[in-house]
C-alpha cells in the first residue's frame, strides 16, 4: 500500500498522472495544485480517502479528472469552477457529500459529468444548465431534492441524462422536447409526477 505523496508537486511540467488501479490509500496531497501543466489525472479504483483538496482549482489546464472507485468524502470543492479546460469529470460510486456545487456551471467545456453513487443532497443547481457541451450527465443514487431546473431542458446536446434514485419531485416540464439529442433518460425512484 502506497500513497500519492507531496512531492508529486515538485514536478511542474507533468501532463499526465495515471495511477488507476493500484492500491494506493490516502489523500491527494495539497501539492497537487501545484501541477499547472497536467492535463490529466486518473487515480481511479485506489482505496483512497479525504476530501477533495481545494486546490484542485488550480489546475487551469486540466481535461479529464477520473477519481471513481475510491473512497473520497465531503463536498466538491467550489473552485471546480475554475477549471474551465476540464471535459470530463468521473466523481461516482464514492463517499461524497454535500450540495453539488453551483460553480460547475461555469465549466462550460464539460461533457461527461459523472457523479453518481455519492451522497449528495439539496437540489440541483439551475446553473449546470449553462453546460451547452454536456453529452453524459449522471447523479442517479443520491439524495438530491426538489425538481428538475427548468433550465436543464436547454441541454440540447445531451444524450445521457440519468437522474434515478433519488428524492426528486414535481413535474418533467414540457421543454424537455428541446431536448433533441436525448437517447437515454431514466428518472425511475423519484417522486416526480
Amino acid at each position: 500500500l502506497g500513497r500519492l505523496a507531496p512531492e508529486i508537486g515538485n514536478f511542474p511540467s507533468l501532463t499526465t498522472l495515471a495511477l488507476w488501479t493500484n492500491q494506493l490509500v490516502g489523500t491527494i496531497p495539497i501539492t497537487i495544485g501545484k501541477l499547472l501543466s497536467l492535463r490529466q489525472i486518473w487515480v481511479d479504483d485506489n482505496d483512497m480517502v479525504g476530501p477533495l483538496p481545494t486546490t484542485i482549482g488550480n489546475l487551469q489546464n486540466i481535461e479529464d479528472i477520473s477519481l471513481y472507485g475510491n473512497q473520497f468524502s465531503g463536498d466538491i470543492p467550489t473552485q471546480v469552477g475554475n477549471l474551465r479546460s476540464l471535459q470530463r469529470l468521473w466523481a461516482d460510486g464514492m463517499s461524497l457529500s454535500g450540495e453539488i456545487p453551483s460553480t460547475l456551471g461555469d465549466v462550460t467545456s464539460l461533457v461527461f459529468l459523472y457523479l453518481d453513487s455519492n451522497n449528495f443532497f439539496g437540489t440541483i443547481p439551475s446553473n449546470l444548465g449553462r453546460l451547452t457541451n454536456l453529452k453524459d450527465f449522471r447523479i442517479s443514487a443520491n439524495k438530491l431534492q426538489g425538481g428538475i431546473p427548468v433550465d436543464l431542458y436547454g441541454l440540447t446536446n445531451l444524450q445521457i441524462f440519468y437522474i434515478d434514485n433519488n428524492l426528486l419531485s414535481g413535474t418533467i416540464h414540457s421543454d424537455i422536447g428541446n431536448m433533441k439529442a436525448l437517447v437515454d433518460f431514466q428518472v425511475w425512484n423519484n417522486g416526480l409526477t
